[in-house]
């Protein structure tokens, strides 16, 4: 009896043992409010006064990084239900973010702090932002003709645009 039992054990840790370490990759948060909410503008307000929390390069990479993840995920969702000068304008906060990013690492890098860890997850993040960006390039137009009501017609330089973002988070990671 006892030598069933510990072959049942076996039988079940055994497979266990050689279960490779999983990594979950780099994860872009679920779209806040978006524009046109009552809460839209509170949210963004809400964002600026969090900069005020956070200190450090530790603290201000991870800021930045969040807010860049936030406003891109808000322009892909933009661009997604065709709402082009929004998206265009989410995507200009992301790049913003993204490369106060960069800032903070030359000069922590400057200081001689070691944050190899953050620079991995900036990479990271980086990867997945290009990901998203490229996927956009491949499903958007490359101009866009926003036409508003009472105003004249203006051309938005979509993929342009996105190829800035896709170069900026590519040199942010060399």
């Amino acid at each position: 009896m006892k030598r069933k039992i510990f072959s049942f054990i076996i039988f079940l840790l055994l497979p266990l043992m050689f279960v490779a370490q999983i990594r979950a990759d780099y994860i872009l948060p679920y779209p806040s409010y978006m524009p046109g909410h009552k809460l839209y503008r509170l949210s963004r307000i809400i964002d600026d006064l969090k900069g005020w929390w956070y200190w450090g390069n530790i603290g201000k990479t991870k800021y930045h990084m969040a807010l860049s993840d936030k406003y891109l995920v808000e322009a892909k969702t933009l661009f997604e239900y065709k709402q082009y000068i929004l998206a265009l304008d989410a995507l200009y906060r992301s790049n913003i973010e993204f490369s106060k990013i960069k800032i903070i690492l030359t000069v922590a890098l400057r200081d001689k702090i070691n944050i190899s860890q953050v620079e991995a997850r900036v990479y990271e993040n980086a990867l997945v932002q290009r990901v998203i960006i490229k996927r956009l390039e491949q499903q958007l137009p490359a101009e866009f003709t926003w036409n508003e009501e009472k105003k004249n017609a203006v051309v938005l330089p979509v993929f342009q645009l996105l190829e800035e973002a896709y170069h900026l988070r590519l040199l942010s990671t060399n």
